[in-house]
């Protein structure tokens, strides 16, 4: 793959972006994030969903927030629920077309954090995912 972390659509799939090992503080970071994302929108309402996981809850609640790049959510669960593995992902929030993430072992580096995604599927380029971590970096499209 070279220096370069982007791939065309024609480029074979890459395989899963290395972790970076044990995840430790993922549930606490991730309720720091949500009482950060109730102070900056105070009017949020909250969803209960009967799920193992915040990835299994987008698909049990039958959100639609990537209708626009993949109509079956069941895929994002499941990149999520590898993130929340790998990654320590907890999902904090999600709107009509968001979803907010907590990373308690996010990539370092630009190039891994274009694994991740690329390792993800051809089109996560497209796909914004907000991510907050200890360091309030944010996760950035890449063109």
């Amino acid at each position: 793959m070279g220096t370069d972390a982007r791939r065309t659509p024609t480029q074979a799939w890459p395989g899963l972006a290395p972790s970076r090992g044990a995840v430790a503080g993922a549930d606490e970071l991730a309720s720091e994030s949500v009482r950060a994302f109730l102070v900056d929108r105070p009017r949020t309402r909250l969803g209960l969903v009967a799920a193992g996981s915040g990835a299994e809850a987008l698909t049990v609640a039958g959100w639609f927030g990537p209708c626009n790049y993949d109509n079956d959510t069941a895929k994002i669960s499941a990149v999520l629920g590898d993130w929340e593995d790998r990654f320590g992902a907890r999902v904090v929030a999600v709107g009509f077309a968001a979803l907010h993430l907590s990373v308690a072992a996010p990539p370092v580096s630009e190039r891994d954090a274009l694994l991740v995604a690329e390792s993800t599927s051809p089109s996560a380029r497209t796909l914004f995912v907000r991510v907050r971590n200890r360091r309030s970096l944010r996760s950035r499209r890449s063109c």
